[in-house]
């Protein structure tokens, strides 16, 4: 049973590492906050919503070059 639970942990921290945060920031051409905007990549299943302050955070496995779309409806 312990080295099958070691050999489940390897794999677990493999895909930590995999994943990436990003963070930011969504303004207007005011540069005003956008509250409630929505942030994804293209292409992909990942995104999330601005908070009320404007900020995001994005954790996903998506690798190499990728574009982040901002959608905001108002």
């Amino acid at each position: 049973m312990k080295p099958l639970f070691f050999i489940f942990l390897h794999f677990y921290s493999l895909t930590l590492v995999a994943q990436s945060n990003l963070k930011g920031n969504v303004l207007d051409h005011k540069g005003e906050a956008l509250i409630g905007a929505s942030v994804y990549i293209e292409g992909c299943f990942d995104g999330t919503v601005t908070a009320g302050n404007g900020n995001f955070q994005l954790r996903t496995s998506t690798s190499g070059t990728q574009t982040l779309v901002t959608s905001y409806l108002s």
